[in-house]
């Protein structure tokens, strides 16, 4: 069964002594990698009444887990995360301090550490049993038993509670008939041994073991029983190729977890016909065929999608459709092709979803899609530095369609270039029947370069409470007719502050098309008059934003240093290519450190020549123009690690 344990805690602030009582609820104290562990301070109340805590306080996590590697399309660590609650999967066993920080914009209240003890799968599991096709076991672990098996159905009797079975990398097992997982089965890991070779970001390794089912019949069945429920199933490290549904759930779970899965050619992915406990879907990469159902179709009182790549070949549903839950959470995922007339990612819960955190994913679309995502019936949405773009979606109308009695949606990039219809809005909320108490729409970007007749940057309904709609770029030079803010809402309810249309192009790039390319260019005159006061804490990178630095509109923090690129490691971003003037600077990736650290850079006799202590965003940048040519050592110095990295200046 599942439980939470709370810590209740009371914390002062540190600079201005306002209270926070957090309270601090995690699904799991301990247990067996790979482990999710759901963490929940949404219940946390500010001793300030004006400050909706959910909305309007910043919740950064820290895992207390290093080497949980970064992101795949996205360069920021796996060991934090944004928001209110958040769900982390943790390979690595040992001992975890996970700390939680939270920041009410005047300074930090750090909540007391706790910590989550992961234990190895070898030491609790009662039994392994390793499967091989050839009937070389050469890298089974250690006192497994070891089945030599002909087809899929092999595997059937060896599916027991408390069993960890694994299929030999580079194996291909094919079958008729899939697995059924019966109400009996408790406590089981399917995954797989022996070396993986070439791993991708997601950990995910070329010679994974392959799973082929000739029949349209589910992979892995989950039966049907009016009684008992099936807990703690966890299936990794497995490539899946079918042809109707991978995993169909006719029973109630309380525990499932779909963890570096492929999944080939199989018209829907997971049918769900039952509400589960929770359900956990990561570092997936997932391809559908054409279809006439949704790719997805999820339930879950606790779901999470995090790191997928979820893309299919034009389907007439959507790729993702939440129908039942109280907590969602979607970070780090890829939505590709949605299908005619559907959307990316569709929420609409048969009962009202109490938190749906949305953070950092990329949307695409595709012909006759309408609208990228479309969210309703929750209570509070959290919609941060996603990144929508048009692509070849012609008919595309809106790029977010919302309805929620309490919204904050900020630093989004918006690029509707390519979307040929008569009109279009970046940002539709929507109202039937529930009150709309909070809404934050601050710093996004919303743009599109071509031609249309009516162009709406965002639009809010009329029966409203406090609104705050401020410090968003709005960017469409071609339309015919233009609405920054599209509001029926009476002045005296209406914050709209800061936002722009820029007279000029206002990017780093002339036809901007991925996220860098919409970082602002600070030469431009028309913006460096603009807005400095900071209505959220972070940009689209998750860099800290400062009422100092150049301007806060838009989703980038704007800054004299452009990033150029971003890869895995360390390297040089170097501004000539830009607009004037010049820019000599370099860039270190720091995604992997998730604490403060400190800077020092000496030259090549030692000597401390510049430092910089206390810092916190993923980017540290170092102006280079200062110094000669010559060779620097940049030295690091963290909690987590320290290390040293050489540094050459030569300058054109």
């Amino acid at each position: 069964m599942r439980f939470f344990l709370t810590i209740l805690f009371t914390t002062i602030h540190l600079c201005a002594f306002a209270q926070f009582n957090v309270v601090l609820e995690s699904s799991e104290v301990s247990g067996t990698a790979p482990l999710v562990v759901w963490l929940d301070a949404s219940k946390t109340t500010h001793a300030n009444p004006a400050l909706s805590p959910r909305h309007d306080l910043l919740y950064q996590w820290n895992f207390g887990d290093p080497f949980s590697g970064v992101w795949d399309f996205k360069p920021l660590s796996k060991n934090i995360a944004f928001g209110p609650i958040a769900t982390h999967v943790f390979d690595s066993t040992g001992i975890h301090i996970v700390e939680l920080e939270i920041d009410d914009g005047q300074g930090y209240s750090y909540v007391k550490p706790f910590v989550i003890k992961i234990e190895p799968p070898e030491q609790v599991y009662q039994k392994t049993i390793c499967f091989s096709t050839t009937g070389n076991f050469s890298d089974a672990p250690y006192n497994a038993e070891l089945v030599t098996i002909q087809s899929l159905e092999d595997v059937q009797p060896y599916l027991q509670s408390n069993h960890r079975l694994l299929f030999q990398r580079g194996d291909t097992i094919k079958g008729q008939y899939g697995l059924t997982i019966s109400h009996d089965i408790n406590h089981l890991m399917i995954g797989a041994y022996g070396a993986a070779l070439n791993l991708d970001k997601r950990n995910i390794c070329q010679n994974a073991p392959v799973i082929i089912l000739s029949s349209s019949q589910p992979v892995f069945h989950f039966l049907k029983c009016e009684t008992d429920t099936i807990s703690d199933v966890k299936i990794m490290d497995i490539t899946l190729e079918g042809k109707r549904t991978a995993i169909l759930i006719e029973q109630q779970l309380e525990k499932l977890l779909l963890y570096r899965l492929k999944f080939n050619s199989f018209s829907k992915i997971i049918e769900n016909t039952v509400s589960n406990e929770e359900l956990v879907i990561a570092d997936c990469i997932i391809k559908g065929t054409s279809q006439k159902e949704n790719l997805f179709t999820l339930q879950g009182t606790h779901l999470a999608l995090l790191g997928n790549d979820i893309e299919s070949s034009q389907s007439v549903h959507h790729l993702v459709d939440i129908q039942n839950t109280k907590q969602c959470i979607l970070t780090h995922n890829r939505f590709i092709h949605p299908g005619i007339r559907a959307n990316g990612l569709h929420i609409n819960s048969q009962q009202t979803v109490d938190l749906a955190v949305i953070n950092d994913n990329h949307f695409e679309g595709a012909e006759g899609v309408k609208t990228l995502t479309a969210l309703s019936n929750i209570r509070h949405l959290i919609f941060d530095r996603n990144f929508l773009t048009a692509f070849d979606a012609t008919h595309l109308r809106s790029g977010i369609t919302a309805n929620a009695s309490h919204i904050s949606m900020q630093n989004n990039i918006i690029n509707a270039s390519g979307a040929k219809g008569s009109y279009f809005t970046g940002i539709y909320i929507d109202q039937v029947d529930t009150l709309l108490s909070f809404l934050n729409i601050s710093n996004n970007t919303i743009y599109k370069e071509d031609k249309i007749g009516l162009f709406v940057g965002i639009h809010t309904p009329r029966l409203m409470e406090n609104i705050t709609v401020a410090n968003n770029l709005i960017y469409c030079p071609k339309a015919q007719d233009l609405k920054l803010v599209e509001t029926q809402t009476p002045t005296n309810r209406f914050n709209e502050d800061g936002n722009i249309y820029p007279p000029s192009h206002p990017f780093i790039a002339q036809n901007p098309t991925k996220p860098l390319d919409f970082q602002l260019d600070t030469c431009n005159r028309y913006l460096t008059g603009a807005i400095r006061k900071t209505k959220t804490y972070k940009d689209y990178l998750a860099q800290f934003r400062t009422d100092s630095d150049f301007v806060n509109v838009g989703a980038f923090q704007c800054s004299g240093n452009p990033l150029v690129a971003w890869e895995d490691g360390y390297y040089v971003s170097e501004g000539y290519g830009y607009p004037f003037p010049a820019r000599s600077y370099y860039t270190m990736d720091l995604s992997k450190i998730s604490s403060q650290y400190d800077v020092e850079i000496f030259d090549a006799f030692g000597d401390l020549i510049h430092s910089d202590y206390k810092q916190r965003n993923t980017f540290y940048i170092w102006q280079t123009a200062p110094y000669e040519n010559g060779t620097y050592w940049l030295k690091v110095s963290s909690k987590e690690a320290t290390f040293l990295t050489k540094v050459k200046i030569e300058k054109k």
